[in-house]
């Protein structure tokens, strides 16, 4: 039994490689090549998306067709864009189309007029945080604050979040018609934004460039890049529907998440049940053995094996 066991988790590991991340995801930003190269880097690394790509608009605006070729965009306006008009007509049309925006600072928050989001992202009103409030950086260091909705998927995983000794956030603290507050900074001002009209939006008042290019900016030991990860995959498709095989937010053991579903199929799910497996935890009991379609298929029933094993080989392999 032991070496049969053994055998089957090594099919397991050998198998990981199935619950890659399905999102691709683009930075649609007016910024700095470093800044950029920075996001990208942080987004990639969360190892939640299979691709990361960058479309700077300070020279060009991207197409509906170019931005379908994503599931989820994030922006912001550092520089000022080839044409704010264009971009927000494009914008509106993509979230029309199924896509999902994100906006950070400075994209909705800046008082400068060329680098606020226009046409008909602006007309057709699309923002959040009403835009054109202006930043701020005072105030010393600053990190996640009151959390308005537990458990958003947004924040999954977001433990620590922290600015460096300054970091730049919106001054407004109104939110449009459609606008649902989520978290704030400690100061109070939004940190975490979505709509109840549009499913493909959100925004988050954070400047993306991490400490690695400014000490002021967030610290690249807190969550920063979880943060704005999960608020791409939140606006590519909304809150996650049931999934069977998502079985933990990948937190180490003892600590907060871990073992709580968190609408997101990766690796982090696979080796927890893994690790139930090695250690006869009945918790990775799933089925009968029954033949898929028969009666006992998927249904627990108090001892573990192999059947429960491929059992959650095959929902894995099949993703969500």
């Amino acid at each position: 039994m032991r070496s049969t066991r053994l055998a089957a988790i090594a099919t397991l590991l050998a198998a990981a490689g199935l619950a890659s991340a399905q999102t691709s995801v683009a930075i649609v930003a007016a910024d700095s090549a470093a800044n950029l190269a920075d996001v990208q880097a942080k987004l990639a690394g969360t190892g939640l998306f299979t691709t990361v790509d960058v479309i700077s608009v300070v020279s060009l605006t991207p197409t509906l067709a170019d931005l379908q070729q994503y599931d989820s965009v994030i922006t912001w306006t550092n520089q000022t864009p080839l044409s704010n008009v264009d971009l927000g007509d494009v914008f509106a049309d993509y979230i029309d189309a199924g896509g999902g925006v994100v906006v950070t600072v400075f994209a909705n928050s800046t008082t400068t007029a060329t680098r606020i989001i226009r046409g008909r992202f602006d007309t057709d009103n699309y923002h959040i945080i009403v835009p054109a409030g202006g930043n701020t950086s005072t105030g010393g260091a600053q990190g996640l604050g009151t959390i308005v909705i537990a458990g958003h998927p947004i924040l999954d995983g977001v433990n620590t979040f922290m600015t460096g000794t300054s970091g730049f956030r919106p001054n407004s603290t109104l939110l449009t018609t459609h606008g649902e507050l989520v978290a704030q900074w400690t100061d109070g001002r939004i940190l975490v934004a979505t709509s109840t009209q549009y499913p493909g939006r959100a925004d988050l008042g954070m400047f993306p460039p991490s400490q690695d290019i400014n000490a002021n900016y967030w610290q690249t030991s807190t969550d920063g890049a979880r943060l704005m990860a999960n608020a791409l995959l939140y606006v590519a498709g909304g809150p996650a529907p049931t999934c069977e095989p998502d079985l933990t937010t990948g937190a180490i053991a003892g600590q907060p998440g871990y073992g709580v579903p968190n609408g997101m199929l990766n690796n982090d799910d696979f080796f927890y049940y893994l690790a139930l497996f090695a250690a006869n935890d009945l918790r990775a009991d799933l089925t009968t053995g029954a033949i898929a379609g028969q009666p006992g298929y998927g249904v627990p029933n108090g001892i573990l094996n192999n059947d429960d094993f491929f059992y959650y080989l095959a929902l894995f392999a099949a993703g969500c």
